[in-house]
């Protein structure tokens, strides 16, 4: 019995393809990230359809800019970033998103905050923290997933966003407590059902 290997492609080969605007090449990046840069998308939209969309878009956006790429990064991080900003401009010209202003009321307490656990953490699914990251309110999603999750600093989020670096503060702040009781609340759902 014979075994099939499969040829791999080396991805600086996969760039050149790309660069050379060849469907082969472009195939195999798509289907190299899609699933990582699809999760991007849908850490910053609401549902799954608006992150197809922003996927879809970044993807456009990545042929038509490919031949800009240097190999000053890795690609997977050039392509990160424009996944991020197409997701960005997505929602911004959909006016998918909003800050909630220091002086306007929020629209929950905070009571009885408890550190959540990595142990608690840990019994979430992947899927599960995704739907609590979802559950933010958008502005607070947004510059959570920038800060926290991208590594952006307070200012690249202001720059990027259009607001101060005092809102993004204020909504990462804000987003981290509301992250925490919903993780509590799930965990108290979790701990019924598993009891």
């Amino acid at each position: 019995m014979k075994l099939l290997l499969k040829k791999t492609v080396n991805i600086d080969n996969i760039v050149q393809g790309c660069q050379a605007n060849q469907p082969k090449y472009q195939r195999m990046l798509y289907e190299q990230f899609a699933g990582k840069l699809m999760g991007i998308c849908v850490r910053y939209c609401r549902n799954e359809e608006l992150a197809k969309d922003a996927l879809q878009e970044s993807f456009v956006k990545i042929f038509n800019k490919i031949d800009s790429f240097k190999n000053e990064s890795k690609i997977e991080t050039w392509m990160t970033r424009i996944a991020i900003n197409t997701t960005l401009n997505h929602l911004r010209q959909g006016k998918r998103y909003q800050f909630i202003d220091d002086n306007e009321h929020v629209a929950y307490k905070i009571e009885n905050q408890h550190d959540v656990s990595a142990d608690s953490l840990e019994k979430l699914s992947h899927a599960e923290l995704i739907n609590i990251l979802q559950e933010l309110p958008d502005g607070y999603r947004i510059v959570f997933n920038m800060y926290a999750v991208e590594g952006y600093t307070h200012k690249e989020i202001a720059d990027a966003l259009g607001i101060n670096e005092g809102t993004s503060k204020s909504q990462l702040n804000r987003a981290r407590k509301h992250l925490q009781t919903l993780v509590q609340d799930k965990m108290g759902i979790y701990s019924s059902v598993k009891r």
